[in-house]
């Protein structure tokens, strides 16, 4: 026991993890010279750029982009007759520079971000530019998956938050180290050019209705339902909604089976949801019809269709006929990079929607009905809408 205890006193020291971030938590005020750099340019175009934290460059002038970066990024502006000082405003996500030019950390990124969040809303930016991880991170804070620059960048992505265009991009600092810059600065071009073209469309949201969903409970509905799909003419966006990701798990479940024909309205049941009342007899009927309508010849959109399929075999029996599109592999064809074939991040940066947050998926047997209703419907009416842009 002896032996223990100067372990315990040195767990008993440590310090509790701060639950409010601000410059008392963070201090990088007190190892610079330029602490808490504030917005800079005029703004005439309502048009904010967002870059990581200061360096040498920018303590030594005081201003949030200077030297190589402000230079880089001046360059490409001019090519559109966007004057940085004069048209934008520039500001960093973290606004005193940390020692040596590290890479700030979490918790300095959060002690600045009540600054940073409310600097932004008092400009009322039509576009924000993000340069980097950690700018790209903040600004789009409500991301149901990754913000990383090698998925996000070039991406223009609509956010209801700031009621403004979102486009993302490295850093200035990897296309001046040692690499090609010629052939990288056209990444940067083009990253800009989409969303000058966006903001001169100006801001609309891209989010659908998400509180409108059909949950059908009556057995006699159902059935009507699928025989009525069973002969529809035009695409069907499908989805399960499962208890687990493999259908081979001994408690594995359907829960729901969700449908869309347009991305205005989508209809669902319940399988094995708890909440669902039906009897041995009842769902063998449901199960029946869904077999019908699986291997009927009416064209169906997947997202993942390895999956479905393979719950459709373990658990009903069957394959699932005439799938013409499944918008994963489709995205990986139009796009390689990692980490950006998920619904919920296509969703996300092409709508602007993060209603994936509204539920945890590994536990959607213990959330209400109406809620795994209304999220499964949302998945097939987003799944129709990005099958129709993918055609574009």
């Amino acid at each position: 026991m002896a032996q223990l205890l100067p372990e315990k006193l040195k767990k008993a020291k440590r310090k509790p993890k701060p639950t409010v971030f601000d410059c008392s938590t963070c201090e990088l005020d007190k190892t610079c010279h330029s602490p808490k750099m504030l917005p800079y340019g005029e703004g005439e175009l309502g048009i904010a750029i967002v870059v990581e934290a200061p360096s040498q460059d920018e303590e030594e002038e005081n201003l949030p982009l200077a030297g190589k970066a402000k230079q880089f990024i001046e360059k490409h502006f001019k090519e559109f007759d966007i004057d940085l000082d004069k048209d934008c405003i520039t500001l960093n996500v973290v606004q005193c520079r940390p020692p040596k030019d590290r890479d700030p950390k979490k918790t300095e990124i959060k002690a600045c971000w009540d600054r940073v969040d409310q600097q932004i809303k008092e400009f009322k930016p039509d576009i924000i530019f993000c340069f980097g991880n950690d700018a790209i991170a903040r600004i789009l804070f409500d991301s149901p998956g990754t913000t990383k620059v090698t998925a996000t960048h070039g991406r223009v992505v609509p956010s209801d938050y700031w009621n403004a265009w979102v486009v993302c991009s490295y850093p200035p600092s990897y296309f001046f180290k040692g690499r090609n810059n010629g052939g990288l600065s056209k990444l940067v071009i083009k990253a800009i050019k989409d969303g000058l073209d966006k903001w001169k469309e100006g801001y609309k949201s891209q989010k659908l209705d998400e509180n409108s969903y059909n949950l059908l409970t009556d057995l006699g509905e159902i059935c009507e339902y699928l025989d009525v799909l069973r002969h529809y003419k035009l695409d069907i966006a499908f989805d399960y909604e499962t208890n687990c990701l493999s259908p081979f798990d001994k408690n594995s479940k359907i829960l729901l089976a969700g449908f869309a024909v347009d991305n205005k309205s989508g209809v669902c049941f319940a399988l094995e949801h708890p909440e669902a009342t039906w009897t041995k007899e009842e769902l063998e009927t449901i199960y029946n019809r869904l077999r019908m309508w699986l291997v009927s010849d009416c064209s169906k959109i997947i997202q993942n269709w390895a999956f479905e399929q393979l719950w459709s075999k373990v658990k009903l029996g069957t394959t699932i006929q005439n799938v013409v599109c499944d918008t994963m592999v489709r995205e990986h064809v139009i796009d390689n990079r990692n980490g950006i074939c998920s619904q919920d991040f296509q969703t996300y940066v092409r709508y602007g929607s993060n209603y994936k947050n509204d539920v945890e998926q590994e536990k959607l047997e213990q959330t209400p009905l109406n809620k795994v209703a209304r999220y499964c419907v949302n998945d097939c009416k987003y799944l129709w809408k990005w099958y129709l842009d993918q055609n574009c």
